[in-house]
Formats: C-alpha cells, structure tokens, sequence
C-alpha cells in the first residue's frame, strides 16, 4: 500500500464565484505548464453550477463552505479516498467545535459512501473526481460541500447545517486542518483495518433496513451490516443474502431530485 503525501504549505486560493470548485481547480491543475503540488486546494464565495454524483447538483447558500483540492494516490489508497475524506471532514468539524451547533447525542454520522449528517439529514457532501494516472499513482480532485448557516429553500426538508458563521481566515484554517487530518489518516497504523474501524464508528445505520440505489437504476431494499477491507459496503438482503456493493449509495430518506447525494 502505498502512503499519499499531501504538501501542507501547498496553496488554498480563492474565488469570490466559480462555476463548481472542482471545475476550477481542475483547470488549474491541469493548465498548460502547471507543476501544481498535490494538496493544492481551492474555495469559492459561490458555486454557480455546484454538482454531486451522478450529475447532480448541489444547493447551497452563500454561507456554506465549498471547497476542492487536489491528491496524488496510490491504486490501493484510491479505493478509501472518498471514505477517508470524510472521516477527516469529521474530524475537522469536530476539533473546531462545529458539532457543539449539531443537538443530541452521537447527532453526527457518516453515510456510505460520501455523506455527513446530523441527526440523519445530509449536512455535507464529497464528490470525488479522476483527473488523470501517472506510471503508479492517480490524481483526484475531492470536492466538499459542508452547509454553515442558513439552507436553501429547496433542500430545508431533507438537509441540515451548522448553525454557525466562517470568515474568510477560519475558512482557510478549516481547509488547511483537513489536510492535515487527510495525511494522517492515510499514514495511520493497522490500515485499512483501522481505517475501516473508524469508519464504521460513525456509521448510524448499521443494522437498519433501508432503500439502496446502484448504477443502472436498480433499486432495492437491504439491511447495511459493515464495511469490507476495500471501503465497500456489506449488506443483508430482504432475503438474507450477503451482498458486497462496490459503488451506489444508501437512501434512507427518498432521493431529491437537485441536491448532492
């Protein structure tokens, strides 16, 4: 297994507006001439054109923080990278105390394979994006969108923020944190095993049956029972099947059309 080295004195810029962070920084990482450090990170004001998965876009106010920055990894590591980041979202909320706004106990969690939520309404999401492979290691673009104070109209239903306001230099600092929590989490002992321990730690729905939807359309209901050694998620069918799924997402609220998931 190979271990990512994040440059930390890499550069954070900013945008007043983008189109989407991960598009901009991109363009940048893959400009004409461009020897951009692995770990070189980019936030914006406002996303005009902010997306999720499968083509999805995100909402979000101006408040929230949305950010993208650029590692270099190994085949193996790339497997985890969408896990581990928000692990070290985690981690990062937590040191600057922005869970002290998330009410009730263990109100934050993670959700296979790309959420953070509070108290099971979608609060952050990451969208992680391959920009190009070298001889052995691939570089990917991780895009994060954390919602901070007031929500958009359209996703106040399902989704939740922080109740809470950045300024310009704690934004840059939070960014900087979570590359920090990034390094160390790909440099800690017992990976992936440790890895998936912590992992699993935060993930609430263990053990109840919920709707999971796969590429292609396919949707059906399973039981979540834990994480295999390469970030997949290990599910009990309806029928008592074992199941691996290696990419998808878990639902246990409908999908909304227009928002990251």
């Amino acid at each position: 297994m190979g271990v990512m080295q994040i440059d930390q004195e890499a550069p954070v810029l900013h945008c007043d507006e983008v189109d989407s962070t991960n598009t901009h920084l991109a363009r940048i990482v893959l400009g004409e001439g461009s020897t951009a450090p692995s770990g070189i990170a980019l936030w914006a004001s406002r996303q005009n054109k902010g997306r999720g998965r499968d083509g999805r876009a995100w909402l979000s106010s101006d408040e929230a923080l949305t950010f993208s920055l650029m590692v270099e990894a190994s085949e193996s590591e790339l497997e985890w990278l969408t896990a581990l980041a928000g692990l070290a979202l985690l981690r990062t909320i937590l040191a600057a105390g922005l869970d002290a706004t998330a009410s009730g106990e263990d109100a934050l969690s993670l959700k296979w394979p790309n959420d953070l939520l509070i108290n099971g309404r979608k609060a952050a999401g990451i969208l992680c994006e391959h920009l190009d492979t070298s001889v052995d290691t691939h570089r990917v673009i991780v895009g994060i969108g954390l919602n901070i104070g007031a929500l958009p109209l359209e996703v106040r239903d399902f989704a939740a923020s922080f109740d809470t306001s950045m300024s310009s230099e704690e934004r840059e600092l939070f960014i900087r944190e979570l590359r920090i929590n990034l390094q160390r989490l790909f440099t800690l002992p017992g990976a992936p095993e440790s890895w998936r321990e912590e992992y699993s730690s935060y993930m609430r729905i263990f053990g109840t049956q919920c709707p999971l939807h796969l590429p292609g359309g396919i949707r059906f209901t399973a039981t979540p029972i834990s994480i295999d050694e390469h970030a997949h998620l290990i599910c009990r069918s309806t029928e008592g099947e074992i199941l691996t799924v290696t990419t998808g997402e878990i639902s246990p609220t409908p999908l909304v059309e227009g928002h990251l998931s």
